[in-house]
């Protein structure tokens, strides 16, 4: 809430009693992490919402997380730095990032990590389910190379232009329960699973993926440019549209019994099959 007066405007954050979502600019996010508000205010939010507009600010507020024991979604959007969780952490500060299940992050155009290449990702965001990622123009990565999500369920990934790849091969090993993958308008992305030095030949198995959707990847060639088998047991939605350089879907054997039809648009107006996903590629590109 704010208040102005003349040409000087003051912020007050007013805080109700069993408060579950709360949204905060930057300079009232100061005020948290310097206690001026009692922790047992905010002890039952579980959505934070933090806007990190500040020009003159490279760092992101992490100190705040610790007020909010109880936070289960983190949204961060309009901030300048490059990094948003930093490399040394203390026990509380993991503790809390332990319990985040969904973490969005939109409009952060300097963000080139997520993370620092020396945490260890599958013990910080154990419980982690939903990621959704937005317009952040420098990100380089999701994660480091070696991260696992192992209750990650969706994955959303739209307009970030520096990206050119998704996960890597052992990270993709390690999405057993993921149901929903899209990635939207990342212009540099050529394959969506990278390899990280496996061999080929090498199995991936997306145990629970259910819908794949690819669109305005003006780079992307395949979803995996090494000769690894895939195996998608339970796909039954593939959108692709505006991916002019796919020439087909991967190199090497690929299973997905239950599919049926590529569709081409959102709105599944129009689809081609012909018994096979890489041959439907295939004859889409053409």
């Amino acid at each position: 809430m704010s208040e102005a007066t003349g040409n000087v405007t003051s912020f007050t954050i007013i805080v109700i009693p069993n408060l579950e979502e709360l949204y905060l600019n930057v300079k009232d996010a100061v005020k948290v992490c310097q206690g001026q508000f009692s922790a047992d205010l905010f002890h039952k939010v579980r959505v934070l919402g933090l806007q990190c507009f500040d020009e003159f600010s490279d760092e992101f507020p992490f100190g705040i997380l610790n007020r909010f024991h109880n936070m289960e979604k983190l949204v961060v959007t309009l901030g300048y730095f490059k990094e948003l969780f930093p490399c040394q952490l203390v026990d509380e500060e993991e503790h809390t990032l332990a319990r985040i299940r969904r973490l969005e992050l939109f409009n952060l155009p300097d963000l080139e990590k997520i993370w620092n290449q020396d945490l260890r990702v599958d013990q910080l965001l154990q419980n982690l389910e939903t990621l959704e990622v937005r317009f952040c123009d420098s990100l380089i990565n999701l994660a480091p190379s070696a991260s696992t999500f192992g209750n990650l369920t969706a994955l959303h990934v739209r307009d970030c232009k520096a990206l050119k790849y998704l996960v890597t091969s052992s990270t993709a090993r390690s999405l057993v329960q993921l149901s929903v993958m899209s990635i939207k308008e990342c212009k540099m992305v050529t394959e969506i699973v990278a390899s990280n030095g496996d061999e080929a030949g090498n199995e991936i198995i997306f145990r629970k993926l259910q819908s794949l959707k690819l669109d305005c990847l003006a780079s992307l060639t395949s979803f995996c440019s090494v000769d690894f088998t895939f195996r998608f047991p339970r796909l039954t939605e593939v959108i692709v549209t505006n991916c002019p350089k796919m020439k087909t879907f991967s190199l090497g054997i690929l299973s997905t019994p239950k599919l049926r039809k590529v569709w081409l648009s959102e709105e599944k107006d129009k689809g081609h099959w012909k018994g096979d996903l890489n041959i439907t590629i295939q004859q889409l590109h053409i």
